[in-house]
């Protein structure tokens, strides 16, 4: 079943890509404010990976979307 606006759970894994990517980017602030320079660019890496993983999910289902109304209203005559 797609999702629709009373229930966004289409964009649930982008979104929670996305967080986990801004809460590890905290982290890993605060990892490299404690001096430990190797955890800090694992950290970078994860949190880069998931922002950018995140963002792709967020806009690939927005892009998705689109083009559904787009058929929908085509098919409609609309």
């Amino acid at each position: 079943m797609p999702a629709t606006i009373d229930d966004p759970s289409g964009n649930s894994p982008g979104l929670t890509l996305a967080a986990i990517g801004i809460v590890s980017m905290a982290l890993t602030l605060t990892i490299g404010g404690y001096g430990f320079a190797m955890l800090a660019f694992l950290g970078a890496a994860v949190s880069g990976l998931c922002l950018a993983l995140g963002i792709t999910l967020v806009v690939a289902e927005h892009n998705r979307d689109c083009v559904r109304k787009q058929y929908r209203a085509r098919c409609n005559g609309e």
